[in-house]
């Protein structure tokens, strides 16, 4: 979840929306639906394809439902389960963490050392 906050720059709703089928490890894509139901897709570094190719594969593998996202019986987390999660892993880092903070970041990051100038 904090790779693909922080890679793909997603909303957290975008997140728990997501789909497998609409993860393409191929082309590197990711078709997520923003705010009124936009439709636009996302890319994914080498890294984080890795990563969702040994998640959707290891773990993912088996679970019914079509959400990567989900609990284990397939059912969808909510926003709040998805917030506490993350809190979850900034606590065993010693910092405050939440979804929007990460997507800030990143984009911060981007700006500042990616984008051209």
């Amino acid at each position: 979840m904090v790779m693909i906050f922080w890679d793909a720059m997603v909303r957290k709703e975008e997140l728990i929306t997501l789909k497998v089928p609409e993860v393409d490890l191929r082309t590197g894509l990711i078709k997520v639906y923003g705010k009124g139901r936009k439709e636009h897709q996302v890319p994914m570094g080498a890294r984080m394809i890795k990563t969702m190719h040994f998640y959707l594969s290891r773990w993912r593998n088996g679970t019914s439902g079509d959400l990567v996202f989900c609990q284990r019986n397939g059912k969808p987390i909510t926003s709040r389960h998805c917030h506490k999660i993350i809190q979850e892993i900034g606590k065993k880092a010693n910092v405050e963490l939440y979804p929007h903070l990460i997507r800030h970041s990143a984009a911060t990051y981007f700006v500042r050392k990616v984008a051209p100038r």
